[in-house]
């Protein structure tokens, strides 16, 4: 019991501090040593959370190897040699049964596939940069994945193996991917989708959002959203953010009864006159961002929405709202 109590509270401590608590006495130092050489300690080796910096390759792939029970696994940008990417697909394999959360900076195709294969329990994975995928990744169901984000290119016949694979995402984060209308049919249960891309000639087609119910949140920087030319009701959708869209004519099509937050901006070259933005229909909003000095006749001519803003930020430093704009109709 008393070896158990020491392990479980060694799990609440920095890794600096257990290893200042192994220094204090024989029997610590048996039970929570940090130290890499030789048998790993209990404390190590039962290690739940273990988030990991710049470390040299050599302790990396020890550390990895001495993992037995970790549930949440964090790896910075390391550099990602054969020794240290074996002692990944290690400890990856050892601590599938365990590992619930796993954020990898830097990954290579076959750790993809001992990922997809093995940590089938993951409810949230993170994935950063990812070399060019040379062999075919195949996806086992993930039904416990809720959150996946992807900060790397990667072929948009990947990405749909894995949403299929993944039938109760609930948040998703895209950048540098696209996401067209069949996929997001794959995802009934979404309720924050985050796409960021540097491509200016993609487009998004705002309507694509009617097919997720549960939609609250979405952002959608660095392309240009299309809005619909037919009305479109977004019933749930509660924050919403864009930084470019086509026609602002048609935002009087868009009706966000739910929204509290909306970040609309419109990049443009500063030649270019702000287009008008009229009569969005967002009756709930109280935190309104824009990126321009029209602020004012903005909200002046937003006569629809009804309750009293909270806030109103500008996110260009030449642009000061007035106050009188917190009154609306």
């Amino acid at each position: 019991m008393v070896v158990f109590l020491i392990v479980e509270t060694s799990q609440y401590l920095q890794p600096a501090e257990v290893a200042a608590l192994s220094r204090s006495c024989k029997l610590l130092n048996s039970l929570c040593s940090m130290k890499l050489a030789g048998q790993p300690s209990l404390a190590l080796s039962k290690r739940q959370i273990v988030d990991v910096g710049n470390v040299p390759d050599k302790k990396l792939a020890r550390l990895l190897f001495s993992l037995q029970s970790v549930r949440l696994l964090q790896l910075g940008r390391v550099h990602m040699n054969t020794h240290v990417s074996g002692a990944l697909k290690h400890a990856l394999r050892a601590n599938s049964h365990s590992l619930r959360d796993l954020n990898l900076q830097g990954c290579s195709d076959d750790s993809l596939q001992v990922i997809f294969s093995s940590c089938t329990n993951l409810r949230s994975l993170c994935l950063g940069r990812i070399g060019e995928m040379s062999v075919s990744v195949r996806v086992q169901t993930m039904e416990h994945l809720h959150s996946l984000t992807l900060s790397a290119e990667l072929p948009d016949s990947f990405i749909l193996q894995l949403l299929r694979a993944s039938p109760n995402l609930t948040d998703i984060e895209l950048s540098g991917s696209e996401l067209g209308a069949s996929a997001l049919k794959l995802l009934p249960r979404l309720r924050k989708l985050v796409l960021l891309t540097s491509r200016h000639d993609v487009l998004f087609p705002l309507q694509h959002l009617a097919v997720l119910p549960e939609l609250r949140e979405f952002e959608f920087l660095g392309c240009v959203i299309v809005l619909p030319s037919q009305p479109l009701h977004l019933n749930t959708l509660e924050r919403f953010t864009a930084d470019a869209f086509d026609d602002a004519s048609k935002w009087a099509n868009v009706q966000l009864p739910a929204a509290s937050f909306l970040k609309i901006t419109h990049h443009a070259e500063p030649s270019v006159p702000a287009p008008p933005l009229l009569s969005i229909d967002a009756p709930n909003t109280t935190d309104f961002a824009t990126d321009r000095t029209r602020t004012h006749s903005l909200l002046r001519c937003s006569t629809r929405w009804r309750r009293p803003l909270r806030t109103v930020r500008c996110c260009s430093p030449n642009c000061a709202p007035s106050v009188s704009t917190l009154a609306r109709e």
